[in-house]
């Protein structure tokens, strides 16, 4: 069964297909790094996903589990520090090496105007990743 047909939420999730750049960037919480470091990124419904998503009346039932990631260089990211995943998860940044993936990459559909945030649907492996700071 398709990811579409599974999840009533899922063509809100996942734009059109989009390049990625070698490397792109994945925030999450410092409470996961041990994790992370073991199993490599793993798809979920996440704190931040899930509360936007029950913002817009979705089950989580209903939303895919994902991986989103900032499609940009890391000076970008880390730099202005804008993005307001910095002040909900803190400051733990992943590079994925998106050349060791077979990975596709999707548009955010929560960000209409924005092209440098992602999302996929399969786990990222531990040899793909790398802790930035």
């Amino acid at each position: 069964m398709s990811l579409s047909n599974k999840y009533s939420y899922f063509n809100k999730v996942a734009g059109a297909e989009r390049k990625t750049r070698r490397y792109v960037y994945h925030i999450s919480h410092p409470k996961n790094t041990k994790k992370i470091l073991q199993e490599g990124l793993k798809v979920r419904v996440g704190y931040v996903y899930e509360m936007y998503t029950k913002s817009k009346g979705q089950d989580k039932k209903d939303v895919p589990p994902a991986i989103f990631a900032f499609n940009m260089p890391k000076r970008k990211i880390v730099e202005p520090k804008k993005f307001p995943e910095y002040r909900i998860l803190g400051t733990v940044l992943w590079r994925i090496d998106t050349q060791k993936l077979p990975n596709v990459w999707y548009k955010d559909g929560h960000f209409e105007n924005s092209d440098i945030r992602i999302v996929t649907f399969e786990d990222i492996p531990l040899s793909a990743i790398k802790l930035v700071n």
